[in-house]
């Protein structure tokens, strides 16, 4: 699912074609949201990679508007059904206005202030191109399988509020400084901007209802996409959320919650 945000699209896709084991098919929000979303046609996938930043008008003024009505139960059914789900990059913007939406990726990145769990957070900070490592924090998650414990990519970085971390398993952490000096905040005065020190973790596995689900930070153009181990990474997200092991474990953890 993509759309509400430019990406290099030939460069993005060649991820997948280059991968025998995936079948796709590309929706463009917000035309293929209402048909691609809804039970009936989630019977054909076997997850869903989500690129999208729908909910707001990101440019030129982050005029944010909620989802339909039948788009969220939609969703809510998809998660009821335990339908796999990866958030690449900037589909962590989407939906600001529906909290709900935010506790499903497992992390966000704010362009306005936003209240969360009941505390008031800041808009998140942004840096491009950045060489940086990540590092394996789960070993034995089938997600970091054949991935090096440390490995070097050039891609944009995100300064995000700490605190989610604990409501996730981490699968990857860069070593760049999450330092708020260090990263710029779009359409926002910086000596307004008190951000604390953000979260190194970069990508994450959870369970959101039934569904398994993956958020990656990691993924803002070419530089990633052709990263052999960015690849890998994604590939392995997607294996990982459409198998019946990983759907297993997100009810148990569903009803552990519960």
């Amino acid at each position: 699912m993509t759309g509400g945000h430019h990406f290099e699209a030939d460069a993005f896709f060649s991820m997948f074609d280059a991968d025998p084991n995936i079948t796709w098919e590309r929706g463009e929000q917000p035309e293929a949201a209402a048909r691609l979303f809804r039970p009936e046609s989630a019977e054909r996938f076997d997850a869903y990679v989500l690129y999208d930043l729908p909910g707001t008008r990101f440019w030129p003024g982050d005029e944010a508007y909620p989802p339909p009505a039948a788009l969220v139960e939609d969703f809510t059914r998809l998660l009821e059904a335990g339908t796999g789900l990866v958030f690449i990059h900037h589909a962590l913007f989407g939906w600001p206005l529906w909290e709900e939406y935010m506790q499903i990726t497992g992390g966000w990145f704010l362009t306005q202030p936003r209240l969360i769990n009941a505390m008031e957070m800041p808009p998140s900070g942004w840096r491009t191109p950045v060489p940086h490592n990540l590092s394996v924090a789960t070993r034995d998650h089938p997600v970091v399988e054949g991935i090096p414990d440390r490995f070097e990519i050039e891609d944009e970085v995100y300064l995000t509020a700490p605190g989610w971390e604990d409501a996730v398993v981490p699968l990857l952490t860069s070593d760049y400084d999450m330092d708020p000096a260090n990263f710029v905040v779009s359409r926002w005065p910086m000596e307004e901007w008190d951000h604390p020190r953000g979260t190194n973790v970069v990508a994450w596995a959870k369970a959101s209802g039934n569904s398994p689900v993956v958020g990656m930070a990691a993924g803002d153009g070419p530089a990633a996409y052709e990263n052999a181990h960015y690849r890998r990474l994604v590939a392995n997200a997607i294996a990982w959320v459409s198998s019946v092991e990983a759907r297993a474990w997100a009810r148990e953890e569903s009803a552990t919650r519960r």
